[in-house]
């Protein structure tokens, strides 16, 4: 009898290791670039979310200023989250985006999960993309 309830044991514990495995969620990678198709450097000013994003316990941004030259795709921010892959993360790990030219600043939105293309390059990878040009400095 006490051979039985060993088994059931190990068997239950066995049930319960596999459902904790199969039920989490996998980690879904997101890369974040920017396009500069303006005739000049631009700066990008970034507030980016590193913890508890999305919730009401945000409260961790890191400031990161990027230089981006003329005519190129530079990547601006790499992260993961355990959801599934959607173009709204952009407003989830982003708190602010400011890009200035010649001392002159956009006054557009960059957060806006419109302005960005969306692309699921593998099962749980992603990239956007956000283009920048000249008129959006006029």
């Amino acid at each position: 009898m006490l051979f039985i309830f060993v088994v059931m044991k190990k068997i239950i514990i066995l049930f319960l290791e596999l459902i904790l495995l199969v039920s989490c969620d996998p980690a879904r990678f997101y890369d974040y670039y920017i396009t500069n198709n303006c005739n000049e450097v631009i700066n990008v000013k970034i507030e980016a979310c590193s913890l508890n994003c999305g919730t009401q316990y945000a409260h961790k941004y890191e400031i990161l200023n990027i230089q981006i030259e003329s005519n190129t795709t530079q990547l601006i921010l790499s992260d993961t989250y355990f959801q599934p892959l959607d173009n709204r993360m952009v407003e989830y790990f982003f708190k602010n985006i400011i890009i200035t030219k010649e001392n002159v600043t956009s006054k557009i939105n960059y957060v806006n999960k419109d302005l960005w293309v969306f692309k699921k390059v593998a099962k749980f990878h992603a990239e956007s993309y956000l283009t920048v040009k000249s008129e959006d400095f006029e």
